[in-house]
């Protein structure tokens, strides 16, 4: 393994922002003014990829492939916690999963990989790097009202390496694939304050 890097009783959200430019200055020709043509009613899909900080990830896939299969698991309808995984441990590795309980009234989908990180502090400050992707392949599932699905998340033991920094972790930050709101999973753990050394793996969503 490369050596680099919740609401259960409380959640960590975040919002991305983006700000646009305009895009012409008026009045600089003395060409006639070109008629702009209406915008179009059909949207693009869109992909997101995990972020620097781990902030919001995707298996690829379009999103509104998926809404058409039903709704999205997100932070509204469904629960993401970090659990201990039977017989995923290695030697010098936990073995966790990320386990995804759809909590509302309808079957919800997810498909792809989860997003997850370490935190410290009253805060909830990031700890060191993110969980980098293994080279799993998604699926598309639906959760019928109650039903679970679990991505695989390996942490190597933070006092193998010398130049970790090891400090506490209060638990994990986990972002459902296309869900830009966090999810706080309370668990004590040992996480690096060296961002340049990654500590986890985690694989896709699987029944």
């Amino acid at each position: 393994m490369t050596t680099q890097g919740l609401r259960s009783p409380r959640s960590v959200c975040s919002t991305p922002a983006a700000a646009g430019l305009p895009a012409a200055l008026a009045a600089c020709s003395s060409s006639p003014p070109i008629p702009t043509p209406p915008p179009s009613t059909t949207a693009s899909p869109t992909t997101s990829s995990t972020s620097s900080n781990g902030s919001a990830t995707s298996s690829g896939s379009s999103t509104g492939s998926r809404t058409s299969a039903g709704d999205l698991c997100t932070i509204a309808n469904a629960k993401a916690v970090v659990e201990p995984s039977p017989g995923g441990a290695s030697a010098g590795h936990i073995g966790l999963q990320v386990t995804v309980t759809n909590g509302g009234s309808a079957p919800c989908v997810v498909e792809g990989f989860p997003g997850v990180s370490l935190v410290t502090g009253t805060q909830g400050q990031q700890l060191g790097a993110p969980a980098t992707r293994t080279s799993g392949t998604s699926s598309l599932i639906t959760l019928a009202p109650g039903a679970k699905a679990s991505a695989p998340l390996s942490l190597a033991q933070a006092a193998n390496f010398p130049d970790c920094g090891v400090t506490p972790a209060m638990g994990f930050r986990v972002y459902l694939p296309d869900d830009t709101a966090a999810q706080f999973s309370e668990q004590s753990q040992q996480g690096c304050s060296n961002a340049a050394v990654v500590l986890m793996e985690i694989g896709p969503f699987a029944r």
